[in-house]
């Protein structure tokens, strides 16, 4: 599949954007990610980029992930856990994007109780964030999975 030259450039803008890890940075992917989030090539670059070392980019790929409203495999399920159950305490970022991706899908019998409770667990830490856009996110989902 050829990819289309708009969402190539906005995808390598959005990945130098990742790298830079900036909240100015996150700032723009935020404000424009949702026009490409459902995008096919966007996606599958996210699906294979959970485990990418750099963390601005694990980060990038959990956040495509949480914003896409397209469906989710097993697989993508799988790699979503592992990078919610990482621990960079330089950058918890990517782990606490990737359970507001597992807590989007709640619902839909993907997940087990028992992740579930570590989606809800790892949540429960960004309450108290000091980016209030980052406490309201965890707050909302973890309402969310409340009811």
């Amino acid at each position: 599949m050829e990819k289309i030259p708009e969402i190539q450039n906005n995808l390598d803008k959005f990945i130098k954007l990742a790298k830079l890890n900036t909240d100015e940075a996150w700032e723009e992917i935020d404000y424009k990610l949702s026009q490409y989030c459902n995008n096919q090539d966007v996606l599958n670059w996210a699906k294979e980029n959970t485990a990418n070392p750099d963390s601005g980019l694990s980060d990038l790929a959990a956040t495509i992930m949480e914003a896409t409203s397209e469906e989710l495999d097993d697989k993508d399920i799988d790699n979503l856990v592992l990078l919610m159950r990482s621990n960079d305490e330089e950058n918890p970022y990517p782990s606490f994007r990737a359970a507001c991706a597992l807590a989007k899908r709640s619902k839909g019998g993907l997940l087990t109780e028992s992740v579930i409770l570590e989606v809800k667990d790892k949540l429960k830490i960004f309450t108290e964030d000091e980016d209030e856009n980052v406490a309201d996110i965890a707050r909302s989902y973890n309402n969310d999975l409340s009811k």
